[in-house]
């Protein structure tokens, strides 16, 4: 497949969202959107002209505006609150839409073109294969051509960035584990790397882990103007007393402006403007910033340390869940070389300590060729760093298809195996789907295939020999299909018979001509690979 002449990045932030173009044998290109920096606000407010994005948002009374609106797609919500108003919600599709469309707009209006094939989108590596479509239809109805295959985790992104960065401009050898840690204004994602790259070399890439959470600036933010409402309280004034919505929201808008303040500052003053309400100032320090933010830190502590647990058993070898908890931290700790510190909350000082910590004997970076908060839409507008890159579960769905059936769901695109909690607590670790044998034929034949997001069937290579998937033979079973996080994929049939695959590496597909998955029978199978299901894993039954 030959290389795209230029790729665009579009970077849908919590906070602000930005656009970056990438040609062959040039620096990446941060697109000037905002009036004042590089960056749009993704704010959305209701103007006198209908809804409005960016700026224009930002200037208008807090009792109109909604800020976040990506969080609506994370937490699935159909509407948005106001600000200062929660009673009144905009319509949560709508208010995207216009944040996309005006990054559409102004990338347009600053020369840049947008194609089909030139446009890759970036989004939470903790999104389901819902939550990511429903972005990719948002962005086409906004005006702004996405394919299905130009999704990318934000963390892979990052460390795509970072390792160009680091080969192009140091000339630099990589090899090893690259743990990526991207706190923005709405998620924490943390993804575990295995880089090696050079000059005049291909860059390979493969996620060994990743997962995330759903809080990072928003709720600090939320802890830093419940301090400033208690500060206020002790000097005997009630913020809640006044019964003014606006005025929580000013507090919450002041807490924002003081958080970034102290990621330089020791400290910051705190001046409150409300319109008709008059607010003594505060001083408030990165001191008082640490101990709000302590709850969080240890959360995504946890965070990581799940995310090295669980690249234990990406190998095929590798120990039980047992054995990867029983190991010490240390050792774990030990196989990282390199951490990537992105988004704008990596920027609290205290981030960079807790990971230096943790990572004594590895290189801690936050500079990838661009501001922290620019690696991901960088990393998004790299024209060569996709080329070899493997993921650590499949980016497309299974469907079991038979004749008058087309595609009947066994795995949803980047379903998690497990929740990441699990992996501190089960014996064994999979997911897994059962359909029911009365919802099948009693007899003939079906086709396990393998679909992209957008309906392509993508081929399977079995022992060198290219197929359209994996034959299903029907009876009076059920048909079950089970998949290890080291890449075993176990299918029974209907009639009682196993067929485990192993596949060694689940491929980003890039472009139209999408990827062959490759695969090679074990002849062998294991205890733990039954006719009938364990009742630990992710199991999905119908």
């Amino acid at each position: 497949m030959a290389k795209p002449v230029r790729t665009v990045g579009f970077d849908f932030g919590t906070s602000t969202s930005l656009v970056a173009e990438g040609i062959p044998g040039r620096p990446i290109s941060i697109v000037p959107l905002g009036v004042a920096t590089r960056s749009m606000p993704s704010w959305v407010g209701i103007g006198d002209q209908g809804v409005v994005s960016g700026e224009a948002a930002q200037d208008l009374p807090l009792s109109v505006v909604a800020r976040s609106v990506k969080r609506a797609i994370t937490r699935r919500w159909t509407t948005v609150p106001l600000e200062a108003n929660p009673e009144v919600n905009l319509n949560a599709d709508e208010a995207i839409r216009c944040v996309l469309r005006e990054m559409g707009n102004r990338a347009r209006d600053r020369g840049v073109v947008l194609t089909d094939d030139s446009v890759r989108l970036g989004c939470p590596a903790m999104w389901t294969s819902q939550q990511r479509n429903r972005l990719l239809r948002l962005t086409r109805e906004a005006g702004v051509p996405a394919s299905d295959h130009t999704l990318v985790d934000e963390p892979i992104a990052a460390g795509v960035a970072w390792v160009s960065h680091r080969v192009d401009r140091f000339g630099d050898r990589l090899k090893g584990r690259l743990l990526v840690f991207d706190m923005g204004g709405g998620t924490l994602d943390v993804a575990l790397l295995d880089v090696e790259a050079g000059p005049r070399a291909t860059p390979e890439i493969s996620v060994l882990a990743s997962s995330g959470l759903d809080e990072a600036g928003d709720r600090l933010d939320a802890a830093i103007a419940g301090d400033l409402a208690q500060m206020y309280g002790d000097l005997g004034i009630e913020i809640d007393g006044y019964g003014d919505a606006t005025l929580a929201a000013v507090i919450l808008h002041e807490a924002r402006r003081v958080k970034e303040i102290l990621s330089a500052s020791p400290s910051a003053v705190v001046a409150p403007r409300h319109p008709t309400i008059t607010l003594p100032s505060l001083t408030y320090t990165r001191e008082q910033l640490e101990t709000a933010f302590e709850a969080q830190l240890r959360n995504a502590t946890r965070l990581v340390e799940a995310v090295l647990r669980e690249s234990l058993l990406t190998n095929e070898r590798h120990p039980s869940p047992e054995g990867a908890r029983a190991l010490p931290l240390s050792a774990l700790q030990h196989e990282v070389r390199y951490v990537l510190l992105v988004g704008g909350m990596s920027q609290i000082p205290i981030v960079a300590r807790r990971l230096g910590d943790i990572f004594a004997s590895a290189s801690v970076y936050d500079d990838a060729g661009v501001r922290p908060d620019e690696a991901i839409v960088a990393g998004l507008a790299d024209t060569a760093g996709y080329e070899r890159i493997n993921l650590h579960r499949p980016g497309f769905d299974f469907v079991l298809d038979w004749p008058g059936q087309d595609g009947l769901p066994m795995y949803e695109a980047f379903t998690p195996f497990y929740p990441w909690w699990m992996a501190m607590q089960r014996s064994e670790l999979y997911y897994e789907h059962t359909i029911r044998a009365r919802h099948l034929p009693s007899s003939g034949s079906g086709m396990l295939k393998i679909r992209s997001s957008g309906g392509s069937d993508i081929a399977l290579r079995i022992d060198g020999t290219d197929s359209p998937g994996m034959p299903v033979q029907f009876g009076h079973r059920d048909v079950m299909l089970r998949m290890y996080p080291n890449g075993r994929v176990v299918l029974c049939d209907g009639r009682g018979r196993q067929h485990p695959i192993k596949i060694n590496k689940w491929p980003m597909l890039r472009g139209m001509n999408h990827a062959v998955l490759v695969a090679e029978r074990i002849s062998a199978v294991r205890p733990e690979d039954p006719e009938l299901p364990y009742p630990h894993g992710s199991r999905d039954t119908k």
